[in-house]
C-alpha cells in the first residue's frame, strides 16, 4: 500500500465519520427540539419532575 492509498482511504473514513456524526448531532437536535416545544406547550418534561 503506498502511502497515497493510505491518504485516499483516511479522506473516505474521515467523510464517512463526519457524515456520521452529522446524523447523529441531527437527531440529538431533533428530540432537544421536541422536548423544548413540550416545555412552551406547557407540558412537564422529564427534565422538570
Amino acid at each position: 500500500m503506498s502511502v497515497l492509498d493510505k491518504r485516499v482511504l483516511y479522506v473516505l473514513w474521515s467523510a464517512v465519520a463526519g457524515l456520521e456524526a452529522q446524523f447523529v448531532g441531527r437527531i440529538r437536535f431533533s428530540t432537544e427540539y421536541q422536548r423544548r416545544a413540550t416545555l412552551i406547550d406547557g407540558t412537564l418534561t422529564r427534565e422538570e419532575i
